[in-house]
């Protein structure tokens, strides 16, 4: 899609725009640019096919003050025009310490959770499902039964906690952080879901240590977790691993990559993060997932845990 001027000018009015530039969409591939305006910078992104429940979620979050304020929508277009905040992913503000960065993320997962209902969206099986059907037809290898596996065995064991308004996808690249506060961007997959679903999808590139995922259950509950929270993240993360899994085994299968020819493990792969500053290869990192996701699964501890929240 090219820019939508007509659109942006009438977030504008007679007020002129300049510096007009194309953003990376991440792993979605959404149409985003920045531009210049009213002496500030905003970005304008196409909503996805989820229209209008992506507006719906990311206008209740600007509320909250939880997403960048929204300027114009434009209801034909699917056009947003929202504040650029100006600041840096999670945990690479020079000015924000990494445990300042966790608590804050914490609180703001909280607000979130405790605000008004989001729009239904898909279960994790149905998005497994409309995924897997999807590589099919593009001619990829097939998901891996093993993830179906874990999601059919380990949904049931939290499908009994309540629900709430979800990111869905909280990871480093979706937190940006100024000196003063944190803000979640990319609201394409919002909806109702399971709120820990949130703490532990962040848990698998953010906070990659038990500690630090401690540490983020704690700022959330504003307490030390009880021995059944914790159990709870622990399963959750089995989930999480298995979403991420299959959503990098599809991003594999779009562009056209062969099997991957090397592995990594997940350690691996976020070592190769922080020295790098960018993800190996998609099936690189797609099999380093499933490869944790089974050993989590089949450990000691996730039985422990999935027995204590029966």
């Amino acid at each position: 899609m090219t820019f939508p001027a007509a659109v942006v000018q009438a977030a504008f009015g007679d007020l002129p725009i300049s510096n007009v530039a194309p953003l990376s969409g991440g792993m979605s591939g959404a149409s985003i640019w920045s531009c210049e305006a009213d002496g500030r910078t905003w970005v304008v992104r196409e909503a996805s096919g989820r229209w209008p429940n992506e507006l719906a979620c990311v206008a209740r979050a600007a509320a909250l003050g939880i997403a960048p304020a929204l300027r114009h929508v434009d209801q034909t277009t699917h056009v947003i025009v929202m504040e650029h905040v100006a600041g840096a992913m999670f945990g690479r503000h020079p000015d924000v310490p990494r445990e300042t960065s966790l608590a804050r993320l914490g609180l703001l997962l909280r607000r979130l959770h405790d605000g008004a209902p989001f729009p239904n969206g898909d279960s994790q099986i149905d998005s497994f499902q409309r995924i897997d059907r999807v590589v099919r037809e593009a001619g990829g290898q097939p998901l891996p039964d093993a993830i179906r596996a874990t999601i059919e065995r380990f949904v049931p064991v939290v499908a009994r906690f309540p629900s709430a308004p979800c990111h869905k996808d909280v990871n480093p690249n979706n937190v940006i952080e100024t000196a003063e506060r944190s803000y979640l961007i990319d609201w394409e997959t919002a909806a109702q879901g399971d709120p820990y679903f949130d703490l532990a999808l962040f848990g698998v590139f953010g906070a990659t240590s038990v500690e630090a995922r401690g540490k983020l259950l704690t700022s959330y509950l504003g307490r030390a977790p009880s021995d059944a929270e914790s159990a709870r993240l622990l399963v959750t993360r089995v989930l999480a691993l298995a979403h991420y899994a299959a959503a990098f085994a599809f991003v594999s299968t779009l562009q056209r990559r062969p099997a991957a020819s090397e592995t990594m493990s997940l350690d691996e792969v976020l070592a190769f993060m922080r020295t790098q500053r960018q993800l190996p290869l998609p099936e690189i990192v797609a099999a380093a997932l499933l490869a944790e996701m089974t050993m989590l699964a089949e450990s000691e501890a996730v039985a422990d845990a999935a027995r204590l929240l029966a």
